[in-house]
């Protein structure tokens, strides 16, 4: 058990080492503490204090209004002593009511409310000074085993002026100062158990740390994945460069075999898919890093996708699929030639790539002042669960269909982010096992 608990002490310093503000946590925790201790402490002190000069005041209230009722009844010891029982009897705070007569010059107990026979030496210390001012009450106060007590004593004169006896009363604080000790006792076990819950919430609050932390090494990670795919890609492509060109050299020599042209071609499609996979990994690291430039400015899509749609129709062709153009629009919009070249060629190869027979039609036309792009195709379509997570990253199509369709997943994604980074939408419209319509839409220049 003792090592446990080193163990754990020492967890926390070296926590406490990696983090100092949960140094400062505590500190301020244990500081707001001590004040309210202190706080309370000082609480009970006046409140003691009021207490006391209370009783002092009660106390000498009650000797003056019974002096004159004690100097008309002196002999009357029994009345007296009603007297001092109905007194006591509304006081709890009172613990003994006495009347003392002087009997040759020794105080006697002539009336009390508990039976007292003798006269206490510190009640005697006081007469003096009751003597000394017959019409005011003394007061003291008197530690005992039971707590605080006070005394109070007042002379009571004869006709003539003389002191013939006192009037003695002790009343105790001591249940007074309990309740007031508990109550502050109470007070301060609760806020330390709401201390203690405070606390909790600060050491979930180091694991929160915890977290922070994993998330600033998570980011330099990131951010070093996106530098290594930067690095990689560019180192990628010099050498893929290399290989195309070879290939094109081979291909334009009069002395390979077919064989070997059939070699040289599937080097070709090789350098080709991979040359596409690190014109990906660039754009997605330059996306997310923010470096992707666009140099926006007034374009008539209208010859860019009819020379794109003629590009893939001997793709098309060889896969026995027919693709044709429908070109309503004569306007201009303002975007990137070149990125939006690369959205138009994205979408109809995709279109090509997931359908297997029928056409991919590309169509423009202007509505509602938007210039609408829409690539159809009769291919293997999506569902709607599919179509919620298209245009994520790595996100992709995966059936029987589609299992020789070779692509990462990021081309959607990059897409989308490229027509949206050039104030655009994109969007699609697809039932599974008839087709896919995806919508890329621009707002038309004013002038055009």
């Amino acid at each position: 058990m003792p090592s446990k608990l080193f163990e754990s002490i020492r967890r926390g310093l070296k926590k406490i080492k990696e983090y100092p503000q949960l140094l400062y946590t505590f500190g301020i925790a244990f500081a707001i503490l001590a004040a309210f201790i202190f706080t309370a402490y000082q609480f009970s002190q006046i409140a003691m204090d009021a207490q006391s000069r209370l009783v002092r005041v009660r106390a000498g209230a009650t000797q003056d209004a019974l002096a004159s009722f004690v100097s008309n009844n002196f002999e009357a010891s029994s009345t007296l002593r009603s007297t001092l029982i109905s007194i006591v009897s509304n006081d709890q705070t009172i613990e003994s009511f006495d009347i003392v007569k002087i009997v040759n010059g020794e105080p006697i107990i002539w009336a009390s409310a508990e039976n007292n026979n003798k006269v206490s030496a510190f009640a005697q210390a006081l007469f003096s000074f009751a003597s000394s001012n017959p019409k005011t009450s003394f007061t003291s106060e008197m530690e005992g085993s039971n707590g605080r007590s006070f005394v109070t004593v007042r002379a009571i004169e004869d006709p003539t002026g003389v002191t013939e006896g006192y009037i003695i009363s002790e009343q105790s604080l001591s249940e007074a100062d309990q309740a007031i000790s508990d109550n502050i006792t109470r007070s301060i076990l609760i806020f330390s158990a709401i201390m203690c819950f405070i606390l909790l919430l600060f050491i979930r609050h180091a694991r929160i740390i915890d977290y922070i932390s994993l998330y600033q090494k998570l980011k330099e990670v990131d951010e070093l994945k996106d530098d290594f795919i930067s690095m990689a890609s560019h180192e990628l492509r010099a050498p893929l460069t290399a290989i195309r060109g070879y290939t094109e050299l081979l291909k334009e020599s009069k002395g390979p075999s077919s064989e070997t042209e059939q070699c040289i071609d599937c080097i070709d499609v090789s350098a080709k898919n991979l040359d596409e996979l690190v014109s990906e990994m660039l754009d997605v690291s330059r996306i997310e890093q923010g470096r992707m430039v666009f140099k926006l400015a007034p374009v008539d899509p209208k010859k860019m996708i009819g020379d794109i749609t003629e590009m893939f129709k001997k793709p098309a062709q060889d896969k026995g699929l027919s693709i044709a153009t429908d070109i309503q629009a004569n306007s201009s919009i303002n975007v990137d030639e070149a990125k939006l070249r690369q959205v138009v060629i994205n979408l109809v190869s995709n279109a090509l790539k997931y359908t297997l027979k029928g056409d991919v039609l590309v169509k423009a036309n202007v509505e509602k002042e938007r210039y609408v792009i829409c690539v159809s195709d009769t291919g293997v379509g999506m569902s709607a669960e599919d179509q919620k997570k298209l245009f994520e990253k790595f996100s992709r199509i995966y059936n029987e269909e589609t299992s020789d369709v070779r692509g990462t997943g990021l081309g959607l994604w990059i897409t989308k982010k490229i027509v949206e980074e050039m104030n655009g939408n994109i969007s699609v419209e697809s039932i599974k096992g008839i087709g896919s319509h995806f919508i890329v839409s621009f707002p038309v220049c004013k002038n055009s």
